[in-house]
Formats: C-alpha cells, structure tokens, sequence
C-alpha cells in the first residue's frame, strides 16, 4: 500500500492486495483517503467480485473516489450498484480538494492512446 499527499489529497494505491481485512495498524496508517486505486477482479491476488474482498476493503476507508485498477466480470455491475454510475474522467484524472463528492463515486479512466 502507497500513501501520498499532494494538493490537500491523500492518495491511496493498494497494488495487488491480498489481504482478507486492513490490520489496525494499517486503517490508523491510512486515515482519510481521498483517491483510492484499487483492484476488483485479479486472479493474482484471489480476488473477485462475486467474494467482494475489495469492497469490504473500500467500506473500511470510504474514499471519495474510488479508480480501478483491476476490474471485469461482474465488477462493473456491482461497482455500480455499490457505488452509483461510474465518473468517466478520459486518459487523466484532475482532482481538487475542495471538488470531492460527498458520497464514494467510482471513477473510470481511458487508457492513454
């Protein structure tokens, strides 16, 4: 897991997580997340959708927004049913402190062409 602040963000990326729960040591480590990069549907790391690892994950933290970094299956369909309809932002992703939704939206970025 990779924390950086920037701009009065913090900025969570959690890689190819493996874990079943955050440790405690970890949730006080992490505090508030502004942007988390999370995987969905990995077979490296065991995770899917259908046993919903990573959203208990995001429901420990709740981000404001959420980028997936592995996502496919059935993880569109349950990200939005989690989350609401997903923010497309194009090739790159501004965010501002102050512009953060109130609720944890999923954010949807277009691979650079």
């Amino acid at each position: 897991i990779f924390v950086v602040e920037t701009a009065g963000l913090r900025i969570a990326h959690f890689g190819d997580l493996g874990q079943i729960e955050f440790t405690p040591e970890q949730l006080a480590a992490l505090g508030r997340i502004d942007v988390a990069f999370m995987q969905f549907e990995n077979t490296f790391s065991d995770l899917s959708a259908a046993e919903g690892r990573a959203f208990r994950l995001m429901d420990k933290i709740v981000p404001k927004l959420i980028v997936p970094t592995h996502a496919g299956g059935t993880s569109w369909e349950k990200l939005n049913a989690a989350y609401g309809p997903s923010l497309q932002a194009g090739a790159v992703l501004r965010v501002e402190a102050g512009k953060l939704p109130d609720k944890t939206k999923v954010v949807v970025l277009d691979s650079p062409k």
